[in-house]
């Protein structure tokens, strides 16, 4: 026998234990599970899938005019003589009618009641009409495919009189031609907001997670190094920096509302700041990358720098200004097409919303930029000694400061009851970590700050993702309200996480060679991304874009269930009220137009990639 060569009876009996084994974890899956096939042989569940089979193949697309009938039928309460023998139903009569068995009966007596020649598949209320002409319930039925039903129910109690009296149903008679039914017309107007909500929220994850993505990609961020003291200075300055430009974005938006300026004076800024930034920008960016050795122009290019930011600040505030009142104006002008001037009105209230956010982003831009150099600079022309001093004290303070901002944040989520105390903990804990890393760190040890950054924005993504539209459609609809307004906004963050993941990948996996390059010519990270990374994204990013648009139409079908609006919503109601016909409809629609956006997307990436 060969080395290493089983036997046959080992082999034989490895084999049988694991038929044993899979044997066992099925029997498990099935108790867990709760498997009772006794269940499907019951009569009641086989009538009531059948039912529900056959109205999902006989959709409401189009129905006839009707018009409402009241169908009626005698019956003597109490019963004198023997009770009669209902007729049988004629061949020859095609109006609706109905039949009690037998033709009298005392208080709380047995009856049936028949219906022949309604309308198919419908639900109908049998009530009973004494002389007072108060209406009193028997039950409710659902008629058959051909339009007949049958109602086992009891006479009411303390209901005799001398004359007879009445059992009716109210029903629907066809008084007109072929139409289309109200269900499809539903199904057309919901699927339209189905494909819009699905491309809302494909376009805003898509924007977010194209500047994400990077961020998330390996290979990138681990090129992204910086000396520990560049790192604790910018720990520093990126809270206060952010602070500042919230703050300041938000002074400048201000002001320019409360003055209500004229439209002439917005549509000039709109304009001519442009211009001005056309201008400046150029010089900022190459005051920035200059190599000057004295202070004057470091100081002059970050001047430069903050007021190019300012001015754009500025432009932003006319211009969402300008799209408010011209949106509002046109949305009195256009009449059906007020929706244009609706849009660019809400445009620019987005604009509104987002300009302090991206000051805040672009101060803290900045201010990283100065503390990445003030660092060096501090390297450079000080002594070794002074150099650990100055580092020490900025790692405790960076670690401080991250700590109690922590702390602030969980204290925003849990309200402890001694806040001021948990600040106190949290600022001396993380102070002892800055001190420790001070002392361990040499002040220009290049640290990977990169890999750091990946992992915050890996986690991040993988949070996102873990969490289903489902329920973060939950949350939404308590702050907008119920409507395709919170689906977009869930299947938004949704999308966000999952493109950013495709999209970090497939960074990831592009061609060293013509990144190692341009990284040869000396340019800086962003000039890499540019010119060596996008290029090679772009054909799969238009693939991943289209598949989760795709993915969005069918995931708007779900979140509906829960308020997202939609054609989920329509969906859910009307499988609710058992209207299984109407129900039909939207699935057909949501098959349709899902197979219509997979040709539609194939044939784009053939195009296009």
């Amino acid at each position: 026998m060969k080395k290493g060569k089983k036997s046959p009876l080992l082999r034989s009996l490895t084999i049988a234990a694991i038929v044993v084994g899979l044997v066992i974890l099925y029997a498990i899956g099935f108790s867990v599970t709760k498997v009772n096939l006794e269940e499907t042989k019951s009569e009641v569940r086989q009538r009531q899938l059948v039912r529900i089979i056959r109205a999902l193949f006989h959709p409401d697309l189009f129905a006839y005019d009707t018009i409402d009938k009241i169908i009626e039928v005698k019956v003597s309460v109490p019963c004198v003589d023997d009770p009669g023998t209902a007729l049988p139903p004629s061949s020859e009569n095609s109006e609706p009618y109905l039949i009690v068995t037998p033709t009298c009966a005392n208080p709380s007596d047995p009856v049936t009641v028949e219906g022949f020649n309604f309308l198919p598949v419908t639900q109908l209320f049998v009530q009973f009409v004494p002389p007072n002409g108060v209406k009193l319930n028997m039950g409710n039925i659902t008629t058959d495919q051909d339009g007949h039903f049958a109602l086992e129910t009891k006479i009411p109690k303390n209901r005799e009189a001398s004359e007879p009296q009445t059992i009716q149903v109210k029903t629907s008679v066809y008084a007109g031609n072929l139409r289309i039914s109200s269900a499809l017309k539903d199904t057309w107007n919901k699927i339209v907001e189905t494909l819009f909500l699905a491309l809302l929220s494909t376009t805003v994850g898509f924007v977010f997670a194209l500047a994400l993505s990077f961020f998330a990609a390996k290979n990138l961020m681990e090129r992204l190094t910086a000396q520990f003291i560049s790192i604790t200075i910018i720990l520093i300055l990126i809270p206060l920096g952010f602070q500042i430009g919230g703050k300041t974005g938000s002074v400048i938006l201000n002001l320019i509302l409360e003055q209500s300026f004229s439209p002439l004076i917005t549509g000039l800024g709109v304009l001519i700041l442009p211009g001005v930034l056309l201008l400046l920008f150029p010089k900022a960016m190459n005051e920035i990358s200059s190599r000057n050795s004295t202070i004057f122009h470091r100081i002059g290019s970050y001047i430069l720098k903050i007021l190019v930011v300012i001015i754009s600040t500025v432009f932003a505030c006319f211009l969402a200004s300008f799209l408010v009142f011209s949106g509002n104006q046109l949305a009195k002008l256009l009449g059906k097409l007020a929706f244009l001037g609706t849009f660019i009105r809400d445009i620019g209230e987005i604009l509104e919303m987002i300009i302090p956010l991206c000051l805040a982003l672009a101060v803290v831009f900045v201010f990283s930029s100065i503390g990445g150099n003030l660092g060096k600079r501090i390297l450079k022309i000080s002594s070794t000694g002074f150099s650990r001093t100055i580092t020490i004290i900025f790692s405790i303070l960076a670690f401080m400061m991250i700590s109690y901002l922590l702390m602030r944040a969980l204290n925003w989520l849990y309200e402890f009851r001694n806040a001021k105390q948990y600040f106190l903990y949290a600022a001396i804990f993380g102070g002892i970590i800055g001190l420790i890393l001070g002392v361990l760190y040499k002040p220009d040890k290049e640290l990977k700050i990169g890999i750091a950054i990946y992992f915050i924005t890996r986690t991040i993504f993988n949070v996102l993702r873990s969490i289903e539209s489902l329920v973060m459609v939950i949350v939404f609809v308590v702050w907008v309200g119920i409507g395709p307004f919170a689906g977009a906004l869930a299947l938004a963050l949704h999308t966000i996480a999952a493109l950013g993941k495709m999209y970090s990948e497939q960074v990831e996996n592009i061609l060293e060679g013509p990144l190692e390059a341009i990284q040869a010519t000396g340019a800086n990270l962003l000039q890499q991304v540019v010119y060596g990374v996008i290029p090679q994204i772009v054909p799969p990013y238009i693939a991943f874009t289209l598949y989760r648009w795709d993915q969005n139409v069918r995931m708007s079908t779900i979140i509906g269930f829960a308020g997202g609006g939609g054609i989920g919503f329509l969906l859910q109601q009307n499988i609710n009220l058992l209207n299984y016909r109407a129900a039909s409809v939207q699935m057909i629609a949501i098959a349709v137009v899902v197979s219509l956006m997979d040709y539609l997307s194939g044939y784009v990436r053939n195009k296009i990639v």
